[in-house]
């Protein structure tokens, strides 16, 4: 989709990636080949953690795995779902916008 974007002209002023925490190793590993590419077209690139404050439950998490593990629950595809990470990547996202980070975001 990028690609596309910077072919028509419509660069994105910033890509946020939420990272869970828990990502395949395969997609760390485009994580460094996508910066390069972004660098070179001069898109902003940032990538936003969630880390939680408060904690409900012990011991504290702060990813995904270990969410599932310390609140005893089943990832939501178990379920026939697809928004385990949903609420880890949506906060990241959050923090971002409130740290003053703006401009059209792509996921």
């Amino acid at each position: 989709m990028l690609i596309e974007l910077v072919a028509r002209g419509e660069t994105p002023d910033l890509v946020l990636t939420a990272d869970t925490g828990s990502e395949k190793p395969a997609t760390y590993a485009y994580l460094d080949i996508i910066r390069r590419w972004m660098e070179g077209h001069g898109i902003e690139f940032q990538i936003c953690r969630y880390q939680p404050l408060r904690f409900k439950h012990w011991p504290p998490y702060a990813t995904l795995i270990e969410n599932v593990l310390t609140n005893a629950t089943l990832p939501s595809i178990s379920l026939g779902r697809h928004s385990c990470s949903l609420g880890l990547r949506l906060a990241s996202v959050l923090l971002a916008c409130r740290e003053g980070r703006t401009g059209r975001a792509t996921r």
